[in-house]
Order: C-alpha cells, then sequence, then structure tokens
C-alpha cells in the first residue's frame, strides 16, 4: 500500500481527518511530534503547517496530511500515530472509513 492517499482515502474523509487534527489539545502538533519520535523530523513542516492558520482557509491538520502523503506514509502508520497519541476519535474514523485498505496493511505489519 503506497503513501499516496488519493486513490484509498476520500477527500471528503480527508476534509474530515483534517477538521479533527486542527485542533490544540490533540491535533496536529501532536501527530508531527509522535512522527518525528517515530521516524523523521518535521519541524519544517509544522513551521509551515502554523503559517496555514493565518489563511483563511487554511487547515494545518490538511497541510500534514498532504506532506505525509506526499512522502510515501502509509495510512497504516498513520493509524498508528493516531493511536500512539490517543487520537482515539481520528483512530475510530480512518478505521471505519478505510477498513479494507487498513485490514490488508495490518495483516502485512502485525
Amino acid at each position: 500500500m503506497t503513501g499516496d492517499w488519493n486513490g484509498t482515502l476520500s477527500e471528503g474523509a480527508r476534509n474530515r481527518l483534517a477538521d479533527m487534527l486542527d485542533n490544540a489539545k490533540c491535533g496536529w502538533r501532536q501527530l508531527a511530534n509522535v512522527i518525528t519520535a517515530i521516524s523523521i523530523p518535521l519541524q519544517n513542516d509544522m513551521i509551515s503547517c502554523s503559517f496555514q492558520i493565518l489563511s483563511p482557509t487554511g487547515s494545518p491538520g490538511r497541510y500534514l496530511l498532504e506532506r505525509l502523503s506526499e512522502r510515501s506514509f502509509t495510512l497504516g502508520f498513520l493509524l498508528h500515530c493516531l493511536k500512539t497519541m490517543e487520537h482515539h476519535d481520528a483512530v475510530q474514523y480512518l478505521t471505519a472509513t478505510n477498513s479494507q485498505n487498513l485490514n490488508k496493511f495490518l495483516t502485512l505489519f502485525l
């Protein structure tokens, strides 16, 4: 399963997930910190995400999700990170929205 989520995660699902990540308590900053702790630093992406707040239509969560997709992060990895940061609503939503593709990944991952 590639990191390009366009074929596996609908535009509506990406928007909903981004909305869930656009919050201060359990959002895009925490996700970026988890990803940095697990794999690669995202400092430059975090700065760019912060600037998205200045735009009337900007979404830091959406921006981060786009960067992760471009870097070939899988949905399974995203799900793992969301579980690590205990974002239960996003985990439940992503699992329900994309269960067939995630089940294929998790079978290979586990």
